[in-house]
């Protein structure tokens, strides 16, 4: 269902942002290698995305909160953000369910 790829590029995406997160409150000398790495995981999930040639959904948890809502990587770089869900169960239920039908429904209106 997501391609494992993408998957593993976003757990980097997130890992690296907790990253600059961390060093801007305890450790502000490694700050800037924080952002580069956040900046080349940004570039790296952005770049598999626009090869992958269609969005792309992703079950995300929402930060310091038990909710999940399903994140949309466009081919064209832009994003969206669906909806808050329960589980993670629940999001994936979404993607399988609605994802293809709600994609068409934005294609339409010029979101690819």
């Amino acid at each position: 269902m997501i391609n494992e790829k993408i998957r593993s590029l976003r757990d980097r995406l997130d890992d690296a942002r907790q990253d600059v997160i961390a060093s801007r409150d305890h450790d502000p000398g490694n700050a800037l290698e924080s952002r580069t790495r956040s900046y080349n995981a940004s570039q790296d999930l952005k770049k598999e995305v626009r090869g992958h040639g269609r969005p792309v959904f992703l079950p995300h948890k929402l930060r310091g909160d038990e909710a999940w809502y399903v994140q949309v990587l466009w081919p064209n770089g832009s994003e969206n953000h669906i909806s808050t869900f329960q589980t993670e169960n629940e999001a994936l239920s979404w993607i399988q369910a609605e994802s293809v039908e709600w994609s068409k429904r934005e294609d339409r209106i010029g979101m690819v």
